[in-house]
């Protein structure tokens, strides 16, 4: 593993200064990438009290840009998609979002190989390895936006 994921939630400052539940959503729109926890979380939150304004669309990189063009509020997706979708614009904020299910989810990103080939992955994990240990994994991330997270 070289990095962990999660959820977060990006929204525009102007629409939503604050965050501190799902309740905005019952009057403004959130967007959610379709066939996801996030998307079956956001539907079901509160009995399904915000359900009307979920806009459901088909990648990530999609309901980012229904947040950045104004179409939305708000979007949850995975944090690093947030962060490379949205960059240092100071126009919106990326946090956990405050639903506990979607907080408590997170999961580590790493190679993979067949069980059988035990060589090829000792020499990928230590290649992985120096990679984590002189920064490049981190250089490699910070160039697209994504904030490096230990896994």
């Amino acid at each position: 593993p070289y990095h962990r994921e999660r959820y977060a939630i990006g929204r525009q400052l102007e629409k939503l200064p604050t965050l501190e539940s799902l309740e905005p959503f019952e009057n403004l729109s959130v967007a959610v990438e379709d066939n996801t926890l996030a998307e079956t979380v956001m539907l079901s939150a509160d009995n399904g009290r915000y359900r009307n304004k979920i806009k459901l669309f088909l990648t990530a990189e999609e309901a980012i840009d229904a947040l950045k063009s104004g179409a939305v509020a708000a979007t949850v997706a995975q944090q690093g998609e947030l962060e490379a979708g949205l960059g240092e614009d100071s126009r919106f904020a990326i946090e956990l979002p405050p639903q506990s299910v979607l907080q408590m989810r997170q999961w580590a990103l790493g190679l993979a190989v067949k069980a059988e080939n035990d060589d090829l992955a000792k020499a990928l994990q230590g290649a992985m390895n120096e990679l984590l240990a002189d920064g490049t994994v981190k250089n490699i991330m910070q160039r697209y936006g994504v904030k490096h997270r230990q896994p």
